[in-house]
């Protein structure tokens, strides 16, 4: 039971995780599109 809470974490974590990386990103390139403007 344990293992398979585990799984559903992972698998569920790395879209979560890239989600925030993407999102980290854009405001990257907004922040540089904004004070580049």
């Amino acid at each position: 039971m344990l293992l398979r809470i585990i799984f559903l974490v992972i698998e569920y974590g790395k879209p979560l995780m890239l989600g925030v990386s993407v999102s980290l990103l854009l405001v990257k390139f907004n922040k540089i599109i904004f004070f580049g403007t």
